[in-house]
């Protein structure tokens, strides 16, 4: 269920983050726009005609910078980029002439696509060239140097945001994108530790096992007492490699690592994003400044206590923004809201304008410190307080008491934007490490399971024919030399099965595994008595039943003193069913969590159930799996 969500939460991402670069940038739109109607110092024409040029024109604005976000960090798109980057340059400097003062804010849009597009040295000489143009603009329409370092103050700040809402989004989109990615490393890279492990564990033993059963082959005609050390030593050797495949099994079943992820690696990555939030929020803080320069009343006094408080207002919201997603600081952000509601209060109480409040600021901390049931009303509240102090608390024009709503609406959403974006890519990074968490801990129980249940089994059948060919080599030769030969093929399988663990190649032949079984039951002198009822089986299927005939003959051997021994598969209603009964004692609830439980898991994977079962001095195991089976899921599949 966990990883669902987390999965969920990362499709779910990228569409947020298009959503919120798309209100940012329609924002910025409407405020350039909004300057058609409502202006006091240049005539701009409002005729329907141009009004109607101007909206054409913003509106295609607006489809090419959507565009540009959808070619971040594309190669293959960067001609196309830069010719769309041409047009743009188009769309603010040429209409400029004719609209004047209404085209002046379009120059963040071009800001912000230089700094997405271009690389190197040209993006770092675009930055003053837009500021430039935007200066001389601002200069032909203006004349007064107050309002031009408004303007290009302005203009950064908004070229900031657009930059930083685009490249944000983007990289959401592609930590999203490339989340399966990641895990399928994780599964490789866990793969390759276990392939290292179980080759520095068993791999030269089996080797040098097979080496020196080889050379007991040779001595056992005319050499028993050589050949007595020899087989004592392999004994002792194949009992040593079945507890360290079972050590190493243990540990790869029971104590899953974590992903390879660096969290601080991480961190660090988002290094540029904080420092970015915090170049727009001293942005609009200049910017404040420089547009209460441009009053006559207005005071030096003023200018510093109303500096102090947005100071203060401004150095809360990056902590509002770290606090969102820790339950723990609820308390610690909602206190921290109310001092910068004071901070931006005093300025207005003091001084009866609203010269120096930065209502965006107070506005978008809002939207992180409140429960998510009024964080919007408190937006919209904030947004209300400035519209109504600036027509009945102080003595605001009309039009300039719209402009402060404008910029607290715009400002405050693209503030909110970038912060919420840069939590966003976060969010998804901590994802991508839980996903990849998990892919890595799967991985690990598989591989735990399948060193169990394969050379378990394997490595159980070498060392039982080495203490037979050990105990018959003095009086048997012959019969011993067979043993020999049986442990020497089963460890030589066990090589083989190395690579197959570490694969995730497990199909297994349920012919192959009755041979198997048997012998190795009557070689144990156990009385076998085999009895199969099934049609062709599908390779899921067929595996399982192998594991489980393994399981049960392993466990028999370790745990029982059994004498009679009945395997059973056979078709019944729906299903296939495996049952192995035997007269010893073992082998049942008190194995939970070693090879039984790795038999329930297989069972359940396949829609099955495994049963266990003392009866009349019988010991049964049963698995009942029915023949409507998919693919088990996992990283392999």
């Amino acid at each position: 269920m966990a990883v669902g969500r987390d999965r969920h939460a990362a499709d779910m991402a990228p569409r947020l983050a298009s959503a919120i670069t798309v209100a940012v940038f329609l924002l910025h739109a409407t405020a350039a726009l909004q300057t058609l109607f409502v202006n006091t110092r240049t005539p701009v024409p409002h005729d329907p005609a141009s009004v109607a040029v101007a909206v054409v024109l913003l509106g295609t604005l607006f489809a090419l910078q959507l565009q540009q976000t959808r070619w971040v960090d594309r190669p293959e798109r960067r001609t196309a980029a830069l010719l769309v980057l041409a047009v743009q340059a188009g769309l603010v400097y040429l209409p400029a002439w004719h609209f004047a003062q209404a085209w002046v804010g379009l120059h963040s849009f071009l800001l912000g696509t230089a700094l997405l597009v271009l690389r190197g040295p040209l993006r770092w000489l675009a930055v003053p060239a837009v500021l430039a143009g935007d200066a001389l603009h601002q200069a032909l329409v203006y004349y007064s140097p107050q309002d031009v370092g408004y303007g290009i103050v302005y203009t950064l700040t908004s070229g900031l945001v657009i930059f930083g809402v685009s490249r944000l989004g983007a990289q959401v989109a592609e930590l999203s994108a490339t989340r399966d990615e990641l895990a399928r490393s994780e599964v490789a890279l866990q793969r390759a530790e276990f392939v290292r492990d179980i080759h520095a564990t068993l791999g030269d033993a089996l080797t040098s096992l097979v080496m020196r059963g080889e050379l007991a082959r040779r001595l056992l005609v005319g050499h028993p007492q050589q050949v007595q050390r020899e087989l004592a030593a392999m004994r002792t050797a194949g009992r040593r490699g079945l507890a360290e495949a079972r050590k190493l099994a243990r540990g790869y079943r029971d104590a899953p690592q974590g992903a390879s992820g660096d969290a601080p690696t991480s961190r660090r990555a988002l290094r540029p994003a904080w420092a970015l939030l915090v170049a727009v929020l001293v942005g609009f803080l200049v910017s404040r400044q420089l547009s209460a320069l441009q009053f006559p009343n207005f005071h030096v006094t003023e200018l510093v206590v109303g500096t102090a408080c947005m100071v203060g207002l401004v150095a809360l919201h990056p902590l509002q923004v770290s606090w969102a997603c820790r339950p723990s600081r609820q308390g610690a952000a909602r206190l921290a809201l109310a001092a910068q509601a004071a901070l931006a209060a005093l300025p207005v109480l003091v001084f009866h304008s609203l010269h120096m409040v930065l209502a965006n600021v107070l506005a978008a901390s809002a939207l992180f410190a409140l429960p998510h049931r009024i964080r919007w009303s408190a937006f919209a509240a904030v947004v209300a307080c400035v519209a109504l102090l600036g027509l009945f608390a102080v003595e605001t024009a009309p039009l300039t008491a719209v402009n402060y709503v404008i910029i607290a609406l715009n400002g405050g959403l693209s503030i909110y934007g970038i912060s919420r974006l840069l939590l966003m890519v976060s969010e998804v990074q901590e994802l991508r490490r839980e996903l990849a968490e998990t892919a890595r801990a799967a991985e690990r129980l598989r591989l735990g399971r399948d060193l169990h249940d394969l050379l378990g089994h394997s490595l159980s059948t070498v060392a039982l024919k080495l203490d037979l060919a050990h105990r018959l080599a003095a009086t048997r030769s012959d019969r011993a030399q067979g043993e020999l030969d049986q442990a020497l093929s089963a460890a030589r399988a066990a090589l083989g099965e190395l690579g197959t663990v570490a694969e995730g190649h497990r199909g297994l032949s349920l012919r192959r595994e009755y041979a198997t079984v048997r012998d190795t039951l009557r070689s144990a002198g156990i009385d076998v008595r085999l009895r199969t009822e099934h049609e062709p089986l599908s390779t899921p299927v067929e595996t399982a039943l192998a594991f489980v005939l393994r399981e049960a003959t392993t466990n028999l051997l370790r745990h029982s003193t059994a004498r009679r021994a009945r395997l059973t598969v056979r078709h019944d209603d729906g299903g296939v069913t495996a049952e192995v009964a035997n007269d010893g004692v073992g082998g049942g609830p008190g194995e939970p969590a070693g090879g039984l439980a790795n038999l329930t898991h297989r069972a359940t994977e396949l829609g099955g159930t495994l049963r266990t079962q003392h009866t009349g001095g019988w010991f049964r195991l049963s698995v009942r799996i029915p023949l409507a089976v998919a693919e088990p899921s996992g990283p392999d599949h």
